[in-house]
């Protein structure tokens, strides 16, 4: 799924639109953060991978 992940953020954010950091937390395994420039594609990229699940506050 990360392969998955990466390819929609590519083509639908841009190279430079988004990053992706591990954020590791105690007792969770498979944390990552995702950061995006434009925040209306938070909500598209939640309906394309309904699996994930938000942790935590948005900014």
């Amino acid at each position: 799924m990360l392969d998955d992940m990466h390819a929609w953020l590519s083509h639908h954010a841009g190279q430079d639109g988004y990053a992706i950091h591990g954020a590791g937390m105690a007792g969770i395994r498979d944390v990552m953060a995702v950061y995006l420039m434009h925040p209306s594609l938070a909500a598209e990229f939640f309906e394309q991978f309904p699996a994930l699940e938000l942790l935590g506050e948005p900014c």
